[in-house]
């Protein structure tokens, strides 16, 4: 026989319990919240940032919308006593708004300390859960209106927005604190297309039977395209009847990896490959700040200083972009998402348009703790968490989709567009096409790729295919845009080179900026148009990435200093320095042959490259004359103002990988 665990009585207090009282919000009322909640938050991502995955929506719209009602039934069955039961439905309905509003601010503040984020996320989570909690205490709704949701979507995003501008809202002055918030927010009619896009939705859930067209009005506004590029010519020089110029830089690209790919095959058949080309230093501005000056990094400045921070390209030194520009041209730089290569540092000089990844991150809201990106609740948990990679940004399809637009709009004038690649750096987000299992994947793609080689993890061979694999997905966008210039009429001259490459245990170290090897300082140079070349041949006498400058303003037509790789090379010695970690003040020097690499505090090598194009076998102590005469350190300017990087800046440089003890 068996025993009734309840009695009739306590059965009804129950059912009486769990029935729908008049206080008890409707599966409809709390669908309505949960479809609020992910699309205020699906709404301010797009807005301020760029166009939504429908991975990150779905999965959003199912861990919000599915959070919520599953809360919402533990919830209402955890007691049969209705006041404590109004509270915990209270705090089950006002946990998605509280979390998701919430890390908008904390978010915010990543960067400003390591414990200020999570403090406010937690005094911000805990204001909106305990105000909840007392309204429904005191017989009171207990679910959220959709006017308070909205309310506090709006006013916890211009508090992130407030706070990621750089905190100078607390300034000496009124006027100077007024023009640093005005610096970090984004243009006014976003943020009153964002308050427009809130009140519909509010409009929209306060009806049950709107409740699909709010939920498609979200997924709509999610993956919106982004605007084409519409550039602002502002060229007034001459009417220049000279050639096109396109100048094409992959962050990271080994010499010898480049050489496999298709893009350079095509262009070394119709032009010059320069197999001894070398970058002055191994990591991305002194490398490309020569690359548009022409100039060695002891000329343009832009480097690591002995005493720390890092200067930009000297305000006193003409960048090719502007000679260009004054000549006539129209100039465009369509730019990854690297933090060196921004206007900071002044690599923006001279272009009248410039497409910079980065920018689209400065009004990011809900910045995303894993990358510089507005990225939604959940999906970025998972990341966190380790389940899912890194979401892509600043992928070269859509820098080639870019350059296909500016060439859209160009005018009846010669044009110089540069194009920066950053795919084959650290996180290699393209990692799952490689053979590596799924979770190796998603770590690299996560950025702990330095971490998994030094700890033997992943081995040097297999992080080496997983890089070669995104080459070969730049070598696509690259091949895309060679279509797109080759389909032009008229004369073009076409440049692809790399600022660095990058070192896979060649001598013990992985990444770059920490040594002078050739692994990081001989970089690919292949160019087409060059008119006094015979197409298809390899030049392998010593030249440096400062060539390149020189080489266009004399393609279009304008005095230059320096070697034009047009012309017969003149023998030269090359120094290499400014290393980004490790002894800063090592150096090196190449003289034909010879390589030097030197330590004011340690001991040199020496290696010869045409015997030994590997470095292993050190000659320092066989050939002591030769590293006296080497042993000449480089110039250097006198000290700069370093440059201040943007919290926003210095966390997409961790994002990549970059270490802070530089």
């Amino acid at each position: 026989m068996q025993r009734e665990i309840m009695s009739p009585e306590q059965k009804g207090v129950v059912e009486s319990a769990l029935a729908p009282a008049d206080w008890q919000p409707t599966g409809t009322q709390v669908l309505a919240v949960a479809i609020l909640v992910w699309g205020c938050e699906l709404v301010l991502a797009r807005i301020s940032f760029d166009v939504q995955p429908l991975f990150d929506i779905v999965g959003s719209a199912i861990g919000l919308i599915g959070g919520t009602f599953l809360l919402f039934e533990l919830m209402r069955r955890a007691t049969p006593e209705e006041g404590r039961l109004r509270v915990y439905v209270a705090v089950a309905l006002h946990l998605p708004v509280a979390v998701v509003v919430a890390r908008l601010v904390g978010n915010a503040l990543l960067n400003r300390g390591p414990g200020l984020g999570p403090i406010l996320t937690m005094v911000v989570a805990g204001g909106v859960l305990v105000g909840g909690m007392l309204r429904a205490r005191r017989g009171g709704r207990v679910i959220p209106s959709g006017f308070e949701i909205a309310t506090g979507f709006a006013l916890a995003s211009m508090l992130a927005l407030v706070m990621r501008a750089g905190g100078r809202v607390v300034a000496i002055d009124g006027t100077e604190a007024a023009a640093g918030i005005a610096a970090g927010l984004p243009p006014f009619t976003a943020c009153l297309l964002v308050l427009a896009l809130f009140a519909g939705l509010v409009s929209l859930c306060s009806r049950p039977l709107s409740l699909p067209i709010a939920a498609a009005l979200v997924v709509a506004v999610g993956i919106w395209p982004r605007a084409d590029v519409a550039p602002d010519w502002s060229a007034s020089g001459p009417d220049s009847a000279q050639p096109d110029i396109f100048l094409v830089t992959v962050d990271t690209l080994r010499a010898d990896t480049a050489a496999t790919m298709k893009s350079y095959q095509r262009l070394h058949a119709a032009g010059v490959a320069f197999t001894s080309a070398q970058a002055p230093s191994p990591w991305t501005l002194p490398s490309l700040a020569t690359v548009l000056t022409g100039q060695q990094p002891s000329g343009h400045g832009a480097v690591l200083l002995d005493r720390g921070g890092i200067a930009g390209i000297d305000p006193d030194v003409a960048t090719l972009a502007e000679h260009l520009a004054e000549s006539g041209y129209d100039t465009a730089a369509i730019l990854s998402p690297n933090a060196f290569v921004s206007r900071t540092f002044g690599i923006d000089r001279g272009f009248a348009h410039v497409e910079y990844a980065l920018d689209r991150t400065s009004y990011a809201v809900p910045v995303s703790a894993t990358d510089p990106v507005a990225r939604v609740l959940v999906p970025d948990l998972l990341t966190s968490a380790g389940f899912i990679g890194r979401r892509l940004f600043g992928d070269a399809k859509v820098l080639a989709d870019s350059f296909a637009q500016v060439l859209d709009s160009r005018r009846d004038r010669p044009l110089f567009v540069w194009l920066h690649f950053l795919d084959c750096h650290l996180p290699y987000r393209h990692s799952d096409a490689s053979d590596l299992s799924r979770r190796l994947q998603v770590q690299l793609s996560a950025g702990d790729g330095v971490e998994l080689v030094r700890e033997h993890v992943v081995g040097t061979d297999e992080a080496r295919r997983v890089y070669d694999n995104e080459v070969r997905h730049i070598d696509q966008a690259i091949d895309r845009v060679l279509d797109t210039i080759d389909a032009l009429p008229g004369d073009k001259l076409v440049v692809l080179t790399a600022d660095h490459g990058e070192e896979f245990s060649d001598h013990g170290g992985f990444e770059h900026g920490h040594s002078l090897y050739d692994e990081l300082v001989r970089v690919p140079l292949v160019i087409r148009g060059l008119g006094d070349r015979e197409p298809g041949t390899s030049e392998d006498a010593l030249v440096s990435l400062a060539d390149i400058a020189p080489t266009l303003l004399a393609a279009a037509g304008l005095p230059s200093a320096g070697q034009n790789l047009d012309t017969p090379i003149t023998p030269r010695r090359l120094t290499f320095w400014n290393l980004l970690y490790g002894d800063t003040q090592r150096y090196a020097v190449r003289d034909g042959d010879w390589k030097l690499i030197s330590a004011p505090q340690g001991r040199s090598y020496l290696y010869n490259l045409r015997d030994d194009p590997a470095e292993k076998v050190d000659l320092a102590a066989a050939r002591p004359d030769l590293v006296a005469r080497l042993d000449v350190p480089p110039e250097k300017k006198p000290m700069r103002q370093a440059q201040t990087l943007s919290p926003a800046q210095e966390n997409a440089l961790r994002m990549l990988g970059y270490r802070e003890e530089r």
